[in-house]
């Protein structure tokens, strides 16, 4: 795994280190393993729980001994009928599958690891997959590329930019606005609590509801960890998570997410939050294309105007 890019993402948050030594074997971080399966005759579930167990067994325990574990499998293996699979990951996990040639993909590892980190997908519109602002979208082939984090709900479910997260009621603003600077996470800067810029700045709904909803903007700024970052690059997004386990676990708990908008200079978006609608405005860039000014409006009772892109 490119695990500089998970190190560089959650700005230090994340290490991951090699294994070292355990029980008696001394492991480097790759491990061969030989099962009693046939690949062309297996399902890559089947062969992949079959590994697991192998690994465990290896070290005497009930499962591997190492936060993450990330199988390459043999080529041939079927999944949901098809060889032409990338790649799957248990949310909250430990481990990791990848179809043969996808195990170099650091857009897979970065992807699949994020399951293990209680992330799901990254959708626009009606596909699930859609939403290729950040890592939980589609994975692609390159050993090293793209280079790019995750989306703003992403973020925020990481926790990995504390001081400049914020979240407000959308359906109670300060005479019925107010204004906010936004950077990129390439601008994250932890000391900058005073300095009222934000990373992520969360639309407080329902969240906390079963099958709530709740949004997030950020700035997709294109550069560093996140300079090859394959759509709404260097623009404000909007993305709205659904929280289907959000009565039981909160707000933050693993949820779909759908990017609903992307807004240049001057464009606004408007959508309606219960019997409110809410209206955000990207007003202007600084030259060094660092802050982002956005203003969000709240007009209650209005919740017939059009989308404006």
């Amino acid at each position: 795994m490119r695990k500089s890019q998970y190190s560089q993402c959650s700005s230090g948050a994340i290490n991951i280190q090699q294994a070292n030594e355990v029980s008696t074997d001394n492991v480097t971080g790759i491990l061969d393993l030989r099962v009693d399966l046939v690949a062309s005759e297996s399902t890559a579930d089947s062969f992949g729980e079959e590994v697991n167990q192998a690994t465990a067994s290896r070290f005497g325990y009930n499962r591997p001994p190492f936060d993450l574990v990330l199988y390459c499998q043999p080529p041939g293996l079927g999944y949901d009928g098809s060889t032409n699979w990338v790649a799957y990951a248990y949310l909250g996990r430990y481990d990791s599958y990848y179809n043969d040639y996808y195990c170099r993909s650091v857009s897979a590892q970065m992807h699949e690891v994020g399951h293990n980190l209680f992330l799901q997908h990254s959708g626009k519109g009606d596909d699930v997959y859609g939403d290729e602002s950040g890592r939980m979208g589609y994975s692609y082939g390159g050993d090293d590329t793209p280079i790019q984090c995750f989306n703003a709900a992403k973020s925020y479910q990481l926790g990995w930019y504390p001081a400049q997260m914020v979240d407000i009621d959308p359906l109670s603003l300060p005479c019925g606005s107010q204004s906010f600077v936004m950077n990129g996470i390439v601008d994250y800067d932890d000391s900058n609590d005073g300095e009222g810029r934000l990373v992520v700045l969360r639309l407080a709904y329902q969240g906390n509801r079963e099958n709530g909803l709740d949004w997030y903007i950020g700035y997709n700024r294109q550069a560093d960890e996140n300079i090859m970052a394959q759509a709404a690059q260097n623009k404000i997004t909007i993305i709205e998570k659904s929280n289907p386990y959000g009565a039981q676990y909160g707000y933050n708990f693993s949820g779909q997410t759908d990017r609903i908008a992307d807004l240049s200079i001057g464009q606004s978006f408007s959508w309606n939050i219960g019997s409110q609608r809410v209206n955000v405005t990207y007003n202007s860039l600084s030259i060094d294309g660092r802050d982002v000014s956005i203003t969000i409006e709240g007009v209650r009772g209005h919740v017939s105007l059009p989308h404006h892109l």
